[in-house]
């Protein structure tokens, strides 16, 4: 009895304490629910589990099975051209624009004025887009240039009239000569002409020899002469220098420039003809035409190269400089070659002996004080290696057969086409 009076207060108190305690209402379907209470755990900032393995990359072909819109545009990415321009940077843009302008301009003008040329003697084939009188004109436009330098820089050139000057003048006239002499007679000059004319009359008669006659024709054919018209009507002429370095020039158009070093240092007529004679195959070889056609694609090379560049400034620089090293120095040592085996040639139909070259160009070596490690790094190769290569039978036997044939008395017209 005492046990249930004293619970009756206790049951009053807690039905008085729910009574306080507010109805929880259940939200409305369209309401947000309320934010759930800021618990202890909830402040504790928990590091992700790291997981075991990156998930393996999506090939395309999964694309093509699983998420066929991403394939579709990645392909209107790629096949939209006006809008791959579009998303281009502004000043690529203007790049890509240039170079499309100059290459459109350059092979336009290769077409119309470009042409396949045969170098004598060596037969090498090269393209050029200077037409001769163009050449000459530069040539010209060139020499006058580098007479007012060498005004302005004090250097004096000695007068027609000058002692040296007359030896240099007779020196390279001889060598001059010689070439056109080479140049004389051509296939088309052959004393076997009647003799050809009468065998094709007869081998018309037969079936097989007509045919054996119309294929050795499609051979001949094929040859393509060396190129000499640019030689016609040259206004040849040769400057001697006041300078003391050892040094030699020739400009399109016949213009020949030596230095007063050179006779300092080689005495002998032999000696100033090979290096005359190395001049004069320059322009025989049209080589300054050549080099501005060379120049002119690797300048649009450049201009490629740079769209696909950032904004550097340097970049235009390195640019310059791996085209230098890697294509315009081994071409300009290729030309020098090439002077020198046309060069030996001309010495030896002029009357001199060819066997001087190489000790001319062993001797230049040591004057110069070239290295040959240093032969990548330079316009010219090394003086060893040009006394090398004039030096191999290929080379030296044809030049001394010419010379027999000078020194003896018989002619040598039209030994540039003998030596092909």
């Amino acid at each position: 009895m005492n046990y249930l009076k004293n619970l009756r207060p206790a049951m009053s108190r807690l039905a008085r304490s729910y009574s306080n305690k507010p109805t929880r209402r259940r939200p409305a379907p369209n309401s947000n629910p309320p934010p759930p209470a800021a618990s202890r755990s909830a402040l504790v900032v928990r590091k992700p589990a790291p997981t075991p393995n990156p998930p393996p990359p999506i090939s395309r072909s999964a694309l093509v099975l699983y998420k066929p819109a991403i394939t579709d545009a990645l392909a209107r990415h790629y096949n939209n051209t006006k809008q791959a321009w579009e998303e281009l940077p502004r000043l690529q843009r203007s790049r890509t624009l240039i170079w499309l302008g100059f290459t459109t301009s350059a092979m336009a003008a290769a077409c119309c004025y470009g042409t396949l040329e045969t170098v004598p003697y060596s037969n090498r084939t090269h393209f050029i887009v200077l037409t001769p009188g163009g050449e000459r004109r530069a040539g010209e436009f060139q020499f006058a240039r580098m007479k007012e330098l060498m005004d302005e820089e004090g250097k004096a050139i000695l007068p027609e009239s000058h002692p040296d000057s007359v030896r240099v003048t007779r020196l390279a006239m001889e060598i001059v000569r010689a070439a056109h002499k080479g140049f004389d007679a051509g296939p088309e000059k052959s004393p076997y002409g009647v003799v050809e004319d009468s065998l094709e009359a007869a081998a018309q008669r037969d079936n097989d020899d007509r045919l054996v006659k119309a294929g050795s024709k499609k051979k001949r054919k094929k040859k393509k002469e060396p190129q000499t018209k640019h030689l016609d009507g040259l206004n040849w002429e040769v400057v001697l220098v006041e300078d003391k370095n050892v040094n030699a020039c020739c400009l399109p158009g016949g213009k020949i420039m030596v230095n007063t070093g050179f006779l300092r240092h080689f005495k002998t007529d032999a000696e100033l003809a090979t290096v005359l004679g190395h001049e004069v195959g320059h322009i025989i070889a049209r080589h300054a035409a050549e080099q501005i056609t060379k120049n002119m694609w690797i300048f649009i090379l450049e201009l490629f190269l740079l769209i696909f560049c950032d904004d550097d400034e340097n970049n235009p620089k390195n640019i310059a400089t791996l085209t230098e090293l890697i294509l315009k120095k081994p071409f300009s040592r290729k030309m020098e070659l090439e002077a020198d085996h046309i060069g030996v040639l001309l010495l030896a139909a002029a009357g001199y002996d060819p066997r001087d070259a190489p000790a001319f160009y062993e001797k230049l070596g040591k004057t110069g004080g070239g290295k040959d490690w240093a032969d990548f790094l330079s316009t010219h190769p090394s003086s060893k290696k040009r006394a090398q290569n004039l030096s191999q039978d290929k080379v030296m036997d044809k030049a001394m057969e010419l010379y027999r044939e000078v020194v003896a008395g018989r002619e040598s017209k039209g030994f540039f086409f003998v030596f092909r």
